[in-house]
């Protein structure tokens, strides 16, 4: 069309960028941003929301912002696309911000805002806003499709809310393969394996089949629930019934399933029977089981391959020091002192426990909330065994209930016990 010196109007634009969008092309789409303006077509409405979405969709957030804030009429796909981008890019709390203040400017929100919406409250744990949307739902009569009402499982799901999360799923119309992944996601990270497997043989008595997801939902609930047998039957289906070769997120699955149960030598076995070369991630799984178990010699040992495939990622030698204080210490009861890097003298290390995100935010919740109140916690790490212990002890002494969302799971404490049994 260039080569043909045909002007360009606002729906071309929109098309092409929308297209650059899609195939995540962006430094064409950044070319087509500087015809935009040559053209002058750079305050155009239609255009700047295409633009927004551009950016957003190939993470340039900040660009997207500059240009929603310059638009002098935002239109709902123009909120919609820079909540969804800031929810995709990982910023929950900039998208919930954005959708109040989108509710302030008067724009009434729709199917698509709320998708977004509640994908960012199930990344910050925002429970409260999160149960408000699904009764704004109900009151205005939306319809819930399967779009929705999956979104509605993850939030609940990942809120800490299992039980809601499965009312929702029972009272949709429609369920595919995506909704079935959810619930079956959330039972496994709730620590709730078997209902995770009943669910998974119900959808496929139903015909549908499951996808590479499911097999890593279904997977991980076996692993945090030490269901090994059913995990390798599962494993070896994947293939053999679907025709499906497991990629990295399913030898992570396996990896982390045997040796979380301690079966370390099979783990091991499984990672040198693995075609290909291990990816790093197996490798850290391998590496997490022989900390869990404390066997120094095989974890110096997968550390070496660990280290050889990325000698920049600083988090692998916290974990082999971690390693090398579990072979020269002896673990007490509790402060487990392991859990801080051996360089650190032992007083200076049950010191720096105290300073654990989990423990400060329950000190912070106990203060600050009234007797007998649930305490949620939100945090991006794997919870440690020293904090895992300490809040046992806490939730008997403070009669509370706690609820701590980690990097992979839920642990709910009660009563000096924690739902996932010790095991996670």
């Amino acid at each position: 069309m260039l080569l043909a010196n045909i002007s360009s109007s606002n729906y071309t634009f929109s098309a092409v960028i929308k297209s650059s969008a899609d195939l995540m092309t962006f430094s064409i789409g950044k070319t087509i941003h500087c015809h935009v303006l040559i053209c002058g077509y750079g305050l155009d409405t239609y255009v700047q929301a295409a633009l927004v979405s551009f950016y957003a969709k190939t993470g340039h957030v900040r660009t997207a912002r500059k240009i929603f804030d310059k638009m002098p009429q935002r239109t709902i796909v123009a909120w919609n696309s820079m909540i969804s981008g800031y929810e995709q890019n990982g910023f929950g709390k900039e998208a919930i911000e954005l959708f109040h203040l989108m509710r302030d400017s008067g724009v009434k929100p729709d199917s698509t805002t709320f998708v977004s919406l509640l994908s960012a409250c199930a990344q910050v744990g925002a429970t409260g806003l999160g149960c408000w949307v699904h009764e704004y739902i109900a009151r205005n009569c939306f319809d819930m499709n399967v779009v929705l009402g999956t979104a509605l499982i993850n939030m609940y799901s990942r809120c800490g809310n299992v039980i809601k999360a499965r009312e929702v799923f029972d009272s949709m119309e429609e369920k595919n393969i995506v909704a079935w992944t959810a619930i079956i996601s959330g039972y496994g990270m709730h620590g709730h394996g078997s209902r995770a497997l009943e669910l998974f043989n119900e959808m496929r008595l139903h015909g549908l089949q499951p996808n590479n997801v499911t097999f890593v939902a279904i997977l991980s609930a076996c692993a945090h629930a030490g269901l090994v047998n059913e995990g390798r039957r599962i494993f070896a289906s994947m293939k053999q019934e679907y025709g499906l070769e497991p990629s990295v997120e399913h030898q992570v699955c396996m990896v982390d399933m045997l040796g979380r149960a301690g079966h370390l030598n099979e783990a091991y076995q499984f990672i040198k029977d693995i075609p290909k070369e291990p990816a790093a991630a197996v490798w850290t799984a391998m590496l997490g089981s022989c900390k869990m178990h404390k066997n120094f010699d095989l974890g110096v040992e997968v550390a070496e391959h660990l280290l050889s495939l990325e000698p920049e990622n600083p988090g692998h030698y916290v974990m082999l020091s971690n390693i090398y204080a579990l072979a020269g210490a002896e673990k007490p009861a509790i402060p487990a002192s392991e859990s801080v890097m051996h360089e650190v003298e032992e007083e200076e290390r049950e010191h720096a426990l105290r300073y654990h995100s989990e423990k400060l935010a329950i000190a912070f919740g106990l203060l600050k909330t009234g007797p007998g109140v649930p305490i949620k916690i939100v945090k991006n790490l794997r919870m440690c065994e020293d904090c895992h212990t300490a809040v046992k002890h806490i939730s008997v002494i403070a009669n509370r209930e706690i609820n701590v969302r980690d990097r992979l799971r839920f642990h709910h404490f009660k009563d000096g016990s924690c739902t996932c049994g010790d095991y996670w």
